[in-house]
């Protein structure tokens, strides 16, 4: 199968939702049968988030999000971006969650502001889950409560597919696998 691989390292932001907005439909336009997000984040702004969520669910090629290198994190804007993923895989070593969102300079939202920011962002990471088929409840927690989990219990809640070290263990983790474009 060809497998176009984008990578997306560092703070979510519009430049990183256009540059994975065009490569989905450059993979889509050339034929490809996957594109496979390698992702490593902090996390970003929540429109930036919402766009590469959109891009992702919208799809007309299957998308892959595995969460490497060793070490690394789909952390906060990543966890929604892991989720609305058709395969959702990670590293040994690496962790996703920690989803709550917070203003511009990492302080909470006060007020009815920050009430509906957070109801927002709960209703948004529980409907990704529930159309990929994911743990609902696990996904809100990431939002309501900054839930953050390793790899190992992401897999065993329903979070994420599974593990994968290695490029090659990625491509036979979704080998083979019926997906919903």
């Amino acid at each position: 199968p060809t497998v176009t691989v984008l990578t997306a390292t560092g703070t979510v932001d519009q430049v990183l939702a256009g540059y994975l907005e065009e490569g989905i439909q450059a993979a889509a336009r050339d034929g490809a049968d996957a594109v496979l997000i390698e992702l490593n984040t902090p996390g970003g702004s929540l429109d930036a988030t919402n766009k590469i969520v959109s891009t992702l669910l919208e799809s007309p090629v299957p998308v892959i999000v595995w969460v490497a290198p060793a070490g690394g994190y789909a952390a906060s804007a990543g966890t929604f971006i892991t989720l609305a993923s058709n395969v959702a895989l990670m590293a040994p070593g690496t962790r996703i969650g920690a989803a709550s969102p917070v203003g511009s300079g990492g302080e909470d939202i006060e007020g009815t502001l920050g009430d509906k920011v957070l109801s927002d962002a709960i209703a948004s990471i529980s409907s990704i889950a529930e159309t990929r088929g994911r743990n609902v409840e696990w996904a809100a927690s990431t939002v309501r409560d900054a839930k953050s989990s390793p790899a190992s219990e992401a897999v065993a809640v329903g979070a994420v597919d599974g593990i994968a070290a290695t490029f090659d263990e990625v491509i036979a983790a979704a080998d083979g696998r019926v997906v919903t474009i």
